[in-house]
């Protein structure tokens, strides 16, 4: 007998924005930890090419 538990995946997203309304985003299908939200940042740097003000 075959059991499926639940239709849901588990994605867990880091999302900045910049003042003039864009949206960059990073999804992970595991739990964020310290490690994937410096990654995140990195990328959303290198995608913006200025300073990112973290709040």
């Amino acid at each position: 007998m075959l059991r499926r538990l639940s239709k849901w995946r588990e994605v867990s997203s880091i999302v900045a924005i910049t003042p003039d309304g864009r949206l960059y985003a990073r999804h992970f299908r595991t739990s964020i930890s310290s490690d994937a939200v410096i990654s995140a940042l990195r990328s959303f740097r290198r995608q913006i090419g200025a300073p990112l003000l973290v709040v």
